[in-house]
C-alpha cells in the first residue's frame, strides 16, 4: 500500500507530455532544448532519461498548473523533419575484427541493438490505418524508445545469450522518418524476401567499428489478422554480412496502437529458435 501511495503522489505532481498524437505522459521533465525534451517517467524516476523530439509534443503542463504550448511545425519545413542527420562512420579501420557465424556462441563478443527498421513496412488493412502519417511520425519512434525502456521485457542481451548489449537507435531513426505515408498502406498479401533484408543491411552505416549488430526488420503490420511479420536479424558491423536472420510474426494485443503493436514484436521473439 505505502508503495502504491508512493507512486499514486509522484504521478499526481507531476509534469505531463501531451503530444500530437493525444498521448498524455507523466514525467519529471528534465531539459528542454531547441531539438528535444529530456524527461524520466513519473513512475520511474530511478529509470532512464528518455528523449523526446519537441515537434511530436503539443504542450507540457507542469506540475505548478503552468502550461507551456509548442507551435508544430509548418509544412513547408516537413522535408527539414525527415531529413537524416545521421552521420555515421567517417572512415573505416582496417584492424576492426570480423566476425562469423561462429562467434555468435560467443557470450563475450559485444552486440549493439539498432531498433527497428520500419523502411520496407506496409500496414495491411486500409480500414484500420486511416492515419498511416500519425503512425509513421509518432509511434513508429515511440516504440522504438519504448522497447528499450522496457528492457526486462524486452530482454533481447538474455535471449541471444551475450554479456554485453548495448542500444543505439540513432542510425535508424532518420530513415524511419523519411517513409512516406501515402505509399506504405495495402489490401493485398505483402512479404519481403532475405534478399531485400541483405540489401538493407548493407546500406547501413553504424558509428561502431567491429561487433554484432542486431536489428529486427518490419515486413507487415497486418490489421486484418492483428499480426506483426519481422526479421531477427544479427550481422558483422565491420563486413554487414548477415550471420543471423529469422522471420517471424506476433500476435498484437493490448490498448493503444504503441502497446498493441509493442506486443507483436514480445509474442514474436517467443518464437525465436535458440539457435546459439
Amino acid at each position: 500500500m505505502l508503495f502504491c501511495s508512493i507512486i499514486s503522489f509522484a504521478q499526481q505532481n507531476a509534469d505531463t507530455l501531451i503530444l500530437s498524437s493525444g498521448e498524455r505522459i507523466a514525467s519529471k521533465v528534465l531539459e528542454i532544448s531547441p531539438i528535444e525534451i529530456k524527461y524520466k517517467r513519473a513512475d520511474n524516476l530511478e529509470g532512464p532519461t528518455i528523449i523526446i523530439t519537441k515537434s511530436q509534443v503539443l504542450k507540457i503542463k507542469y506540475s505548478n498548473g503552468v502550461v507551456e504550448k509548442f507551435e508544430l511545425p509548418a509544412k513547408k519545413d516537413t522535408k527539414t523533419i525527415n531529413k537524416n542527420a545521421y552521420e555515421g562512420r567517417s572512415f573505416d579501420d582496417p584492424n576492426a575484427k570480423e566476425f562469423t557465424k561462429d562467434d555468435l556462441h560467443s557470450k563475450d563478443i559485444p552486440m549493439i541493438y539498432y531498433g527497428i527498421d520500419y523502411t520496407l513496412i506496409r500496414l495491411i488493412g486500409s480500414a484500420g490505418f486511416s492515419n498511416p502519417a500519425n503512425i509513421v511520425y509518432n509511434y513508429f519512434g515511440s516504440i522504438n524508445r519504448q522497447i528499450v525502456v522496457e528492457k526486462e521485457k524486452f530482454n533481447f542481451q538474455k535471449k541471444f545469450k551475450k554479456n554485453d548489449c548495448d542500444v543505439n537507435l540513432e542510425m535508424l531513426k532518420g530513415s524511419n522518418r523519411t517513409i512516406d505515408p501515402k505509399t506504405i498502406v495495402t489490401d493485398s498479401d505483402y512479404s519481403i524476401d532475405e534478399k531485400q533484408v541483405t540489401q538493407r543491411i548493407e546500406k547501413y552505416n553504424p558509428k561502431a567499428q567491429e561487433g554484432l549488430g542486431f536489428v529486427i526488420i518490419m515486413e507487415s503490420w497486418n490489421k486484418i489478422e492483428n499480426k506483426g511479420t519481422m526479421y531477427f536479424t544479427i550481422f558483422d558491423i565491420k563486413t554487414k554480412k548477415i550471420l543471423y536472420n529469422q522471420k517471424v510474426s506476433g500476435t498484437g494485443y493490448g490498448f493503444g496502437i504503441r502497446n498493441f503493436w509493442m506486443n507483436t514484436v514480445y509474442e514474436a521473439m517467443k518464437k525465436i529458435k535458440k539457435d546459439f
